[in-house]
């Protein structure tokens, strides 16, 4: 009997709309995930969103891919105790679901307000983190209702995460198809250089399970979100791409590189050790 070879998941990228045609190639040829980040700002959400949405749509004409979009996350975070501030971070996301509606994307990306902070008081304010969840499943539950009623899935991405708990306790609290979690490697691997036994790349992915349903993936020497390409860092991409195989399905894999001219060069970095294609 012959033994079937596990297929190796595919790559995708992060980028801007205006990059799309630079590297239509790469992302269209065999249609690779794609993760547009305009959504992000005030200057697109509340001045040229119409025009975002149009560019976008022609920018895509042609291509049969997964897309997600980056939520908006400056000068907010969606852990929040007064109800005046939560509205208005329900509106900046919501105007970010009219995006994922207009354009079909079914991943829309935000930011985990925990923190090391977080982690190490929560003992000394009783309990913390599990009302760090509570409140912030109260805001996102309405916002978690529309993307499943739109076909999108909310990822929660790791940014000071000192390992995957928060994460993992806010999607099976508020327990719906529509919430998941995003690993950033590159925002674990800096964690270790502020606390060295925050989890690891492999840890978050064990911990989350199939839970973790979108990866940001790049590199760095535990010094910094420097956004590296894989390779120009330490991280064992070995390891973490061994750990992704115990997951049932494979998340996207996002290259989010601060210098997108590098994209093809860390593509084949991770394909030249077999890890994807």
């Amino acid at each position: 009997m012959a033994i079937s070879t596990p297929k190796l998941p595919k790559l995708g990228a992060a980028m801007n709309i205006g990059e799309i045609a630079h590297f239509q190639d790469f992302l269209f040829e065999t249609d690779r995930d794609l993760e547009i980040q305009d959504f992000i700002g005030t200057d697109v959400l509340d001045g040229n969103f119409d025009n975002a949405v149009k560019r976008l749509k022609k920018a895509l004409e042609g291509y049969g891919g997964r897309l997600s979009l980056h939520g908006p996350f400056k000068g907010f975070s969606i852990y929040c105790k007064d109800e005046l501030i939560m509205e208005a971070v329900r509106a900046r996301i919501s105007k970010c679901l009219d995006a994922v509606e207009a354009v079909g994307a079914t991943q829309m990306v935000l930011h985990s307000p925990y923190s090391f902070w977080a982690a190490q008081n929560d003992q000394i304010l009783n309990g913390y983190v599990n009302k760090m969840v509570e409140q912030t499943a109260g805001l996102l539950e309405p916002l978690v209702k529309r993307a499943h009623d739109i076909g999108c899935v909310i990822v929660i991405e790791n940014i000071e995460d000192p390992d995957p708990e928060f994460r993992k306790t806010l999607i099976d609290m508020i327990d719906s198809p529509a919430l998941k979690a995003s690993l950033d490697t590159g925002h674990a691997h800096c964690s270790i250089g502020i606390q060295a036994d925050s989890a690891t790349s492999q840890q978050h992915i064990d911990g989350l399970g199939d839970r973790l349903v979108h990866m940001h993936l790049h590199d760095n020497y535990t010094d910094g979100d420097w956004h590296h390409i894989p390779g120009q860092g330490n991280i064992e991409w070995e390891v973490v791409f061994d750990s992704i195989k115990n997951l049932t399905a494979p998340p996207r894999l996002i290259l989010e590189l601060r210098d997108r001219k590098e994209l093809a060069k860390a593509a084949q970095y991770l394909i030249d050790k077999g890890l994807c294609v």
